[in-house]
């Protein structure tokens, strides 16, 4: 099982999906901006013509792009927390060897 899931990731294809999930979040900044400027000057996501389906009646912002933007700031926070996590197992990892090398030595 392990050698057939280590072949499929060696694959082309597996190396382009990675490479897309790794690059995923280089042009967000410009999008957000852009999502924000097209919901400022276009009539219908702007919300001009009154409460549309894509509106929140609670707070009147625009779920569509409200929804999408705290989805990518859940996916950056997620990332962010992942690789502090394997910081902290690399230290932990460090730790015990350090640990394991005193109490070789002491015996």
């Amino acid at each position: 099982m392990k050698a057939t899931v280590a072949a499929v990731e060696q694959t082309d294809v597996a190396k382009a999906i990675k490479d897309g999930i790794n690059k995923f979040s280089e042009g967000m900044p410009v999008l957000m901006n852009a999502l924000d400027e097209l919901k400022a000057i276009h009539p219908f996501i702007g919300g001009e013509f009154g409460l549309s389906p894509t509106r929140c009646e609670v707070t009147g912002k625009l779920v569509v792009v409200l929804a999408f933007k705290t989805v990518y700031t859940l996916e950056q926070k997620r990332r962010d927390n992942d690789k502090k996590v394997i910081t902290l197992y690399v230290g932990m990892k460090d730790m015990m060897g350090v640990l394991f090398l005193s109490v070789f030595h002491s015996i």
